[in-house]
């Protein structure tokens, strides 16, 4: 419960208790007649009472007229700050919108990427084809510079013997 529903019901309590007196007052000047004496000293007493409950009464206007003046600064930095969020609000929307324009484009870039992974499977898949077919060529080029070396001994060896046919040849001449 607030400050202000305490003061508010002391207030209440206070009116309904200055009701009572006044209802009793009433009630004891008509029955006063006889005991106007008695009577007049206790309106003396309530009209004391109410002179203080009004007192009380002034003192209670005058904070919620101080509570009123409050709220309604409390209510002019709400607006404030009312404004102020609204205006985050619309810088908040536009960069929402940012990201999904950069979403859009991620999605377009992993969609790039996604075809250039399957491109680029195709071609690790031709240039293991490739690679197969080059170390074939190595194996039969290894085999054939074999043979070609073996065909350049036994070439070597005619060489030696055609050198010495010559040489025979020439001698003879």
């Amino acid at each position: 419960m607030t400050e202000l529903e305490n003061r508010l019901g002391v207030l209440r309590d206070q009116t309904v208790a200055a009701t009572y007196l006044a209802g009793e007052a009433k009630k004891e000047s008509e029955t006063g007649k006889l005991f106007y004496r008695y009577a007049l000293d206790d309106l003396k007493s309530i009209r004391a009472q109410q002179d203080v409950h009004t007192m009380i009464l002034s003192g209670h206007s005058q904070l919620l007229d101080g509570l009123t003046s409050t709220v309604e600064g409390h209510t002019v930095k709400l607006d404030g700050l009312t404004s102020t969020v609204e205006g985050h609000t619309v810088k908040l929307d536009g960069l929402t919108s940012t990201v999904e324009g950069h979403t859009v484009k991620l999605d377009g870039l992993a969609t790039t990427v996604g075809d250039l992974a399957t491109t680029v499977g195709d071609l690790a898949t031709t240039v293991e084809g490739h690679t197969a077919k080059l170390e074939e060529h190595t194996r039969i080029l290894g085999e054939h510079s074999k043979r070609f070396d073996e065909h350049t001994d036994i070439l070597n060896g005619h060489t030696v013997a055609l050198d010495e046919i010559l040489r025979i040849v020439r001698k003879l001449d």
